[in-house]
């Protein structure tokens, strides 16, 4: 059974009869960031990309799969479902393979599967697959590991590492000032946090938490720090573009080349 999900049009979800999966596949609008899916465990997804391409991965076990289906290398940005993706070069696909892959009754073992990078979230249906966005969310998650569950995060490339002493701090300032993020972090955490501001060129934010560590607490450094980061206009917008600057400067940095 196939089935159509629109992100951002009409027709949300419904199912595609048997006799017209083409008729239905051809007319999806690309500006209605359409899905199309069938299975559960293996789980086939093919995301309309543009009126010519499509992106396809496929759920079996747990486990992700980039469709590998050309010899291009290297990622390529898309959007999914109305995302910024990341993708490898060789799952972007002409359309009529999505419908045809789509179409097989059998299984899919003939086609060649990457596993998705180990920087790609899972959502349990579908894929964040933004790199900022996406190492952004791994970064708290980690913090939370390394701060309460005695994690050492050994083994996560240093950006990633560094990020997330950041975000530990950024979280902890924008829900409870600075002075109690500050409070909250050791000293080599903060050096940490400091080091990996100074890197991706947040350089006013690691002065005020290097100002922070030893001034008298005040409301003032707090919203000092709020603006800096980027906020009223996105949470953290600063601290996501010096990341994104920083990723395409050195990818190796953050374990992406």
């Amino acid at each position: 059974m196939i089935q159509l999900r629109n992100h951002a049009g009409p027709d949300n979800l419904r199912t595609v009869t048997p006799a017209d999966p083409a008729e239905a596949y051809r007319a999806a609008d690309p500006a209605d960031c359409p899905l199309f899916f069938r299975g559960d465990d293996p789980l086939l997804q093919v995301w309309i990309v543009d009126d010519t391409r499509c992106q396809v991965v496929r759920r079996e076990g747990g486990r992700w799969y980039d469709l590998i289906d050309s010899d291009a290398a290297g990622d390529v940005e898309v959007l999914l479902g109305g995302w910024p993706s990341l993708v490898p070069a060789a799952s972007v696909v002409h359309r009529d393979r999505g419908l045809e892959l789509l179409r097989t009754t059998g299984d899919l073992a003939g086609c060649t599967w990457r596993p998705v990078p180990a920087w790609v979230v899972d959502r349990g249906s579908s894929l964040m697959r933004d790199v900022v966005d996406a190492h952004w969310e791994q970064a708290v998650d980690l913090h939370w590991d390394m701060m309460f569950d005695d994690e050492p995060g050994d083994g996560v490339s240093p950006g990633l590492r560094g990020l997330a002493w950041l975000s530990g701090i950024h979280n902890k300032t924008m829900a409870d000032g600075l002075h109690d993020a500050v409070e909250a972090h050791t000293p080599e955490q903060l050096d940490e946090a400091v080091a990996f501001a100074t890197r991706v060129g947040l350089h006013e934010i690691a002065a005020l938490i290097t100002f922070a560590r030893t001034a008298e607490p005040s409301d003032e450094h707090s919203e000092q720090y709020w603006h800096l980061s980027g906020w009223p206009e996105r949470d953290a917008g600063a601290v996501l573009d010096a990341i994104r600057r920083d990723i395409a400067d050195d990818p190796a940095h953050w374990g992406l080349a």
